[in-house]
């Protein structure tokens, strides 16, 4: 018995029960004879006809009924001697709950043709590789990018910055400079009518210790600045919101702020602190010249309902007290770590869980006396003391060392570097085995960057995500300077003085060179039949370009590498729909490594196939260039298989969570959710009943899901807790790719929110084609 005390009261619930659901038993009775063991003969049985094994041959048939009986005599479940010898009803369940009837067959590796180019590969990238939290105030480390690589991650970025004293370089996340504007900034008091405005800057500094309140004034006049700017882009498409409806999506934003754990001590001050931005993001850019001639007169103060309210105008101002001098940076608030950290620990841990190629991204922000000049070398003291000698003829210890070398001198012949300025076709994932791969913008594209500045201010700024019925309507509606500039080319703005003396060896370390956006998708989309390339888009930028260049991108990744990467407004560092680009054949779809949810669990499940080795192989459907058949995503096409999933029961949690971790009064009330993310048409979300008041439910629920492109589909399972009063409490997820799903009644292990296996909690469930 389990007991659950409630007050001065005891409540009893039955054990929790080791044996089989009703069908499950139903399955052992139906090959075993009816009997209580399973003969070897009937075990050859089951295995051919429910499991499947047939399929592979008769000797792995053999070879899988050997290790069942193996694993019950380990077990002890075997009973052995005379007519009655087999496996026991609990040796059949154990065996089906264990590791080598996953889903995924444990044994295979590595199956798919490794020689095609790399554009005919779906490849695990990572978007901000080096932060360990949100996007906004988290630490850069090389701990994250170690980690991504364990988990074989093939794509890492890694953003280049300057130090303060322009001298040396850091990794970290960086934001526009907005030194200008942020000068021009003061606060007024909010009229009568301003009744939407909440008090929020003084109240919530408040909050803060008077050592904090700094800080928190550069962060919340960057959270301004960032939200208004990607407002703001809507004019450029004669779209611009109004306050009201602004308002909804900025207490949206809040909410989810609270949600992350970020201000865990203030989460009031969230929900109203960015409505006074209302008078800000609401109304368009303002003119320079106008700004410029700005009256700066001091904010007045008074009472309004008990409590002080500042109004935030049209003019972003700093607070009333001080001018905001100390926020002007080109840096979010994150703390740098060192290159050559990142770069040792990728040299460490590139090829430990796959020996298939890295690829480094690198968002070069740098001068070219910085690609050239970029980082003393600090020396430990032993080693200063074995080279003082060596060092004292040629100007002392300290020793500049270029990037190029840094980059040559760190991973030495694990780099690759092409025979070819232009290659005609990109090398094949087993031609690179063991290579790390530099792509970034070949430095004479930062020369054009600052030119196309002025003339695309639209672009720089961004604009918010829609779905894809209101993206059609702005397109409609289309303005030519509505083009999304990446976020590349966005963060890669510098001095036009300091482009020159172009570093020829550093151009020569980028094997695949980023080409610079044309801001016309038809250009940008064009196939060169002599040279291939990459090309980088923001999620914005693409979810227009589907819109009316979906075949066009499609052809474009048969040949050229593209990548998609989430919107800078995603400050808690959540993902997109990594579908989304899939679909349509993009290979580099950038996910957020820390930003654990869904849409991170759709990407983790993808790149369980092929031994998880980073590199899937796309369907053939996406590769056909005949321009009659090409792949249309959004189209209704025919079925081509069913699966049918029987849920049959879960078990595990009581092993690895206390006894009140679901519900303090008795046992959890479980239940499943299992579905398709794929192409629009195969996409649904089904849900077993709950159970009540047990650790080993058994549903028994079989569900059907129509498949037109099985070779784009996962198969989603959550389990969760109901609870009647509250959010429901999650149980374990995972994700698997429906293409190398094993047929018959598999074991699978559920993970927990970050993707990490649950150490007992499985599902049974069966799996069949028709």
């Amino acid at each position: 018995m389990t007991t659950y005390r409630v007050c001065c009261f005891l409540r009893r619930f039955r054990a929790a029960s080791n044996e089989p659901s009703e069908e499950l038993g139903d399955v052992f009775q139906a090959y075993s004879d009816g009997g209580s063991v399973m003969g070897d003969e009937a075990l050859r049985r089951f295995l051919r006809e429910v499991q499947g094994e047939a399929a592979v041959g008769d000797d792995e048939l053999e070879a899988t009924a050997r290790e069942v009986m193996a694993f019950a005599a380990e077990q002890r479940l075997l009973r052995k001697g005379g007519a009655g010898a087999g496996l026991t009803v609990e040796g059949f369940h154990r065996w089906l709950c264990s590791d080598a009837n996953a889903a995924l067959d444990p044994r295979k590796r590595v199956y798919q043709d490794m020689g095609s180019p790399l554009s005919h590969y779906f490849i695990y990238t990572g978007h901000n590789s080096y932060l360990t939290g949100n996007q906004l105030s988290s630490g850069c480390s090389e701990v994250p990018i170690v980690k991504a690589l364990h988990d074989g991650v093939r794509v890492i970025e890694l953003d280049l910055w300057p130090n303060a004293g322009k001298d040396a370089v850091e990794v970290l996340h960086g934001s526009v400079e907005v030194d200008e504007t942020m000068d021009q900034c003061e606060l007024h008091d909010p009229a009568d009518e301003d009744s939407i405005l909440s008090d929020w800057w003084l109240n919530a500094r408040l909050r803060f210790r008077p050592n904090y309140r700094a800080p928190f004034n550069n962060m919340f006049m960057l959270i301004c600045w960032r939200i208004w700017k990607e407002r703001n882009a809507r004019i450029f498409e004669q779209r611009c919101k109004t306050p009201e409806a602004l308002v909804e999506d900025i207490k949206e934003e809040a909410v989810t702020w609270r949600e992350a754990g970020i201000f865990p001590d203030c989460c009031d001050f969230v929900l109203c602190s960015f409505l006074p931005m209302l008078k800000l993001v609401g109304r368009p850019l303002a003119d320079p010249a106008t700004m410029g001639r700005a009256h700066h007169r001091p904010a007045s103060r008074r009472r309004c309902s008990g409590t002080r309210r500042l109004q935030l105008t049209g003019r972003c101002q700093p607070p009333p007290e001080k001018k905001l001098t100390t926020f002007c940076s080109r840096r979010t608030l994150t703390s740098p770590v060192g290159l050559m950290k990142c770069l040792e620990a990728i040299k460490e841990h590139a090829f430990v869980a796959s020996p298939y190629p890295v690829i480094l991204t690198l968002e070069d922000h740098l001068t070219p006396d910085l690609q050239s000049n970029v980082a003393k070398v600090h020396l430990d003291h032993l080693t200063i003391f074995f080279l003082f000698f060596f060092f004292f003829f040629n100007g002392g210890i300290d020793r500049w060392i270029s990037l190029t070398q840094m980059i040559k001198e760190t991973f030495g012949d694990m780099l690759y570097v092409s025979e070819y300025e232009n290659m005609a076709e990109f090398p094949s994932p087993d031609d690179l085995k063991e290579k790390i791969i530099v792509s970034t913008k070949p430095p004479k594209e930062y020369l054009q960057t600052k030119n196309d500045n002025d003339a695309d201010e639209a672009g720089v700024w961004g604009e918010e995500i829609t779905d894809d019925k209101v993206a059609t309507a702005m397109i409609e509606e289309k303005c030519a300077a509505a083009a999304v500039v990446d976020e590349e080319m966005q963060e890669a703005e510098t001095d036009k003085k300091t482009q020159q003396g172009v570093d020829n060896e550093y151009r020569r370390l980028i094997a695949i060179p980023l080409t610079r956006r044309k801001h016309d998708m038809d250009q940008d989309l064009k196939v060169d039949p002599d040279r291939v390339t990459r090309l980088s888009l923001g999620e914005k930028a693409y979810e227009k370009a589907i819109v009316t260049h979906g075949a066009d991108i499609i052809r474009f990744t048969q040949r050229n590498l593209l990548r998609i990467f989430p919107r800078s407004t995603r400050i808690t560092s959540s993902n997109y729909n990594p579908l989304m680009g899939w679909r349509y054949g993009v290979q580099m779809v950038a996910a957020n490594m820390q930003g654990h949810g869904r849409k991170l669990w759709l990407t983790q499940g993808m790149f369980r196939a092929n031994g998880g080795c980073g590199y899937v192989k796309k369907p053939d459907i996406l590769m056909n260039n005949d321009p009659d058949e090409l792949f249309d995503p959004t189209s209704k096409l025919p079925v081509k298989t069913r699966l049918k999933v029987t849920v049959y029961m879960g078990d595990g949690w009581r092993f690895d969570f206390r006894k009140t971790h679901f519900d303090k009064y008795s046992p959890p009330d479980f239940y499943a959710r299992v579905g398709i993310a794929g192409v629009e048409a195969d996409t649904r979300m089904e849900q077993t009943k709950v159970k009540m008041d047990t650790w080993i439910p058994a549903w028994d629920h079989e569900f059907e899901f129509p498949l037109s492109v099985p070779e784009l589909a996962l198969l989603r399972v959550e389990v969760h807790e109901s609870d009647n009063h509250q959010k429901d409490d999650f149980g374990g997820q995972t994700c698997l790719p429906v293409w190398e799903l094993r047929r018959g009644i598999r074991s699978v292990r559920l993970c927990d929110r970050s993707g990490e296996p649950l150490r007992s909690v499985k599902l049974l469930m069966r799996f069949d084609f028709t």
